[in-house]
């Protein structure tokens, strides 16, 4: 496992890479082997960082074949001394200066207030945003329907911070094709945020996908045992986003 500090504080990321076993085996030295990459943001209402949308989510999509990265993001007071965006956006420009890796297909995981700062790279990210993104039951405005916790958190109380901070107005036609999923029962996160970035995407002719699972307390995660929420009927959501990632980016295992 490898880890990369990010940032002014104390942000990291930790990586989980394949072996090239290609190479390994005695193939020709002159062959690349790129793997996709996906990264994970857990949520945490900006003011910790969930270990339940961390590993076990990571090893879901190690095993469907993405090289992994986990961010652990400023949270909390290390917010005014580290902008979690701008380490986002460190930790995706050195996914992409790794060996082994498909610049073209880094992938982006977001959960609730990762969700949200994973739509900030597809907002602002530029030529560093992901190219593919996966949004579960995200933080995505600072207006009504809002998380209050991760609002006051990211714009630290300051109110002329919402509208850069609200995703839904700032989505625009290069954001990255995106799986969405939620639950109509979430009381946390409420579902309209997913509505509104489906809308949002629509609006801007990005593809995208929104599934809304009929029950489930926010927080699910990969939706297993692990995890710590099993929930069957909601469990297929990361199978779908994989399939949703190979089809729009035309990645192949």
């Amino acid at each position: 496992m490898m880890t990369k500090k990010l940032g002014r504080a104390s942000a990291h990321a930790t990586a989980f890479l394949h072996e090239n076993l290609f190479r390994e085996f005695g193939g020709d030295e002159s062959y690349i082997n790129l793997r996709p990459a996906m990264l994970v943001v857990p949520g945490g209402g900006y003011n910790h960082v969930s270990p339940r949308e961390a590993e076990p989510v990571a090893v879901r999509y190690f095993a469907a074949g993405f090289d992994v990265f986990i961010l652990y993001y400023s949270v909390g007071a290390d917010i005014a001394v580290s902008d979690p965006l701008e380490e986002a956006l460190e930790c995706i420009r050195w996914i992409r200066s790794l060996d082994g890796i498909d610049v073209k297909k880094v992938c982006c995981a977001g959960f609730s207030a990762g969700g949200h700062l994973a739509a900030l790279l597809g907002c602002y990210g530029g030529n560093d945003r992901p190219d593919g993104m996966v949004l579960s039951y995200p933080v995505i405005t600072m207006g009504d329907g809002c998380h209050a916790g991760s609002r006051d958190m990211i714009t630290g109380g300051d109110a002329s911070k919402r509208r850069y901070y609200s995703v839904e107005e700032n989505v625009g036609p290069l954001f990255p094709p995106t799986y969405i999923w939620t639950t109509a029962e979430d009381a946390s996160v409420d579902p309209e945020n997913s509505i509104m970035m489906f809308r949002a995407l629509r609006k801007n002719n990005v593809v995208c996908s929104l599934h809304i699972f009929a029950e489930g307390p926010h927080g699910l995660s990969v939706a297993n045992r692990e995890s710590g929420k099993e929930n069957p009927a909601v469990a297929p959501w990361l199978e779908e986003s994989v399939g949703f990632l190979k089809k729009s980016l035309d990645i192949r295992f």
